[in-house]
């Protein structure tokens, strides 16, 4: 499998090709989906702070689903995550607001 990937609007000029297999696209990818969730005109919502600390949580343990015996660690973790990345947000300053 290749993986093409584009460093411009041009993909012709910029573009890195690696012979991938499936688990390492499929990795690239999913590192790929976590979203920004700090935007000036609006705060994230609880959904959007939960789902990007599932996504890391996936991507760090290597696990989409964990298994029963791991449940309570995987829920314990993005719990975690979810509450560490609403306190980073919420105390994160705009360079407007320290001028």
């Amino acid at each position: 499998m290749e993986l093409v990937i584009c460093h411009s609007d041009d993909p012709i000029r910029l573009t890195t090709t690696y012979q991938a297999s499936p688990r390492s696209v499929y990795n690239y990818i999913m590192c790929r989906s976590i979203k920004q969730l700090r935007h000036p005109e609006c705060a994230p919502t609880e959904e959007e702070i939960n789902a990007a600390a599932l996504q890391y949580i996936r991507k760090v343990s290597g696990y989409r689903q964990p298994s029963r015996a791991n449940q309570v660690a995987f829920d314990q973790a993005v719990f975690e995550v979810a509450q560490s990345t609403r306190s980073l947000i919420e105390n994160l300053r705009s360079i407007a607001s320290l001028e």
